[in-house]
């Protein structure tokens, strides 16, 4: 079946996807409270990870056109687009503001020219060298947590992009806490949920 959330004139269908299951999803599944970041940087997905992408690409063929697919520079989200969107002809974007909030080493990328050398079919060109969140002044692999005052304008800023888009029918893979702040949901790996831009909430995480 095919969706049946359309957009107004002024609107946009939007279909919101969480990337698959990664090696840090599973040490988090058994870590003990308190446990200590273990610099697992841009992490990939598992097997069953890249297993649940696959399963999503019988859903998207169910969606009807797409017009844009829009995808977090981070590993675990491009790999999870290329494999649930496989085989739709649409143009394909890297867009930063679409990363997740950055927490742990998990959420440090990499240069756009290492990027770049896996994924030679996109367009990085956007992106500065050192895109992920930062001191702005050391070492671009240590840790600095982004505030959540830093994370809400980010997120009012990749809403604000998704609007400004001329693309009526957009699939946005991210992550866990830019979509929970976007609706207010939390989605489990490699969920699919469609909405309108319209519903997009804003909410506030501490």
């Amino acid at each position: 079946m095919k969706s049946n959330t359309a957009a107004s004139k002024d609107d946009k269908v939007l279909h919101l996807v969480r990337h698959g299951v990664t090696e840090m999803n599973v040490f988090l599944g058994s870590a003990p409270q308190g446990f200590t970041d273990p610099l697992m940087y841009d992490t990939r997905l598992t097997p069953e990870g890249r297993e649940q992408a696959k399963s999503v690409n019988k859903k998207v063929a169910e969606l009807g056109p797409i017009d844009l697919i829009v995808t977090s520079p981070l590993t675990r989200a491009m790999d999870t687009m290329q494999l649930a969107f496989a085989g739709v002809d649409a143009p394909k974007v890297v867009c930063e503001l679409a990363r997740e909030r950055l927490w742990m080493a998990s959420d440090i990328g990499r240069h756009p020219n290492d990027l770049l050398l896996e994924y030679p079919a996109l367009d990085f060109s956007s992106l500065a060298d050192i895109w992920w969140h930062t001191d702005g002044k050391g070492d671009p692999l240590a840790i600095f947590p982004e505030s959540p005052e830093i994370f809400r304008a980010r997120v009012a800023a990749f809403k604000e992009w998704l609007a400004a888009r001329p693309e009526r029918t957009i699939a946005v893979v991210s992550h866990w806490g830019v979509l929970f702040s976007l609706t207010g949901k939390e989605f489990e790996n490699c969920e699919l949920h469609t909405c309108r831009l319209s519903d997009l909430k804003h909410i506030y995480l501490t």
